[in-house]
């Protein structure tokens, strides 16, 4: 065996040259998760990008929301999606929460404080790397970076649509999963600038989700983006294409920034979205 593969089984190997853990199947017996963080702001993620972030307490300082043992399993999380505007075929490049579409390549590598996920499908290559920056000096605005770089490999023009998502959780992270009637009625999410932000009227501390390019639209209420009867392997905004531009006064708050992407053969373009918390808003 190479000494750079060591540890290998069936779904990956431990890259000793480089110190991550390569996965090479996304479908895991179990989330193969890994940790992001600063020694403040931090979080989990796993090789399909389920998990949740929090800062400082993940109980009491709880940013996006995960569910604990829920079927599909694994689920939210950072999630993109990519659409085909000419096909209307949409999937994700870190495979869930669309499983059923099937990547012609995948990996995952999962290192210190970094995860990195690769994929390609229908002629379209995709890096994906989630990771905390460095604090700033005064600690006021903790976050994580999602740093998306998409490449056409084919030869010709593609003009696709890419759908970010997240789900904010409250604060309080077992309020959330267990006193749905207070928590969802005093949640708020608003646009504005192309950010999105998320809070209650009680309390400065406000989540937050932006990008480094200008977005062609947004969404903010889960329910608007998933639709009736629907869950996120099929959104109804990313089946339609369209983002709703929807602000929601209440339920559950998502952020979900929608990109126009149009790449000519070989051209790469790159997309860093930011995720955090702050309690100065202003």
């Amino acid at each position: 065996m190479s000494k750079s593969k060591e540890l290998a089984c069936a779904y990956g190997y431990f890259d000793a040259r480089s110190r991550e853990y390569v996965i090479t199947r996304p479908d895991t017996p179990t989330p193969w998760f890994n940790y992001l963080g600063d020694g403040r702001y931090g979080g989990i993620i796993s090789n399909a990008a389920g998990g949740f972030s929090f800062d400082r307490d993940p109980k009491n300082r709880r940013v996006s929301r995960y569910r604990y043992n829920a079927i599909p399993m694994d689920q939210p999380g950072r999630y993109l999606y990519i659409r085909d505007m000419e096909t209307g075929r949409f999937w994700s490049p870190t495979w869930q929460p669309t499983p059923a579409v099937k990547l012609s390549s995948y990996e995952c590598r999962h290192g210190a404080g970094y995860t990195h996920i690769a994929s390609s499908h229908s002629g379209v290559a995709v890096n994906l790397v989630y990771f905390v920056p460095p604090a700033s000096k005064d600690e006021s605005c903790p976050c994580e970076l999602w740093v998306f770089n998409i490449r056409n490999t084919g030869k010709k023009t593609r003009r696709l649509r890419t759908f970010s998502y997240v789900e904010f959780s409250f604060r309080d992270a077992l309020g959330d999963q267990l006193n749905l009637d207070w928590c969802q009625h005093i949640l708020e999410a608003t646009y504005q600038d192309g950010i999105i932000t998320s809070k209650t009227r009680f309390a400065p501390t406000t989540n937050f989700f932006a990008s480094s390019v200008r977005p062609a639209g947004y969404d903010t209420d889960r329910e608007q983006f998933v639709g009736r009867w629907r869950d996120l392997s099929n959104p109804e905004v990313v089946e339609k294409g369209k983002p709703s531009n929807v602000q929601a006064p209440r339920g559950n708050n998502i952020g979900s920034l929608c990109h126009n992407v149009t790449l000519a053969p070989g051209q790469e373009k790159e997309i860093v979205f930011i995720m955090g918390v702050t309690d100065q808003p202003d």
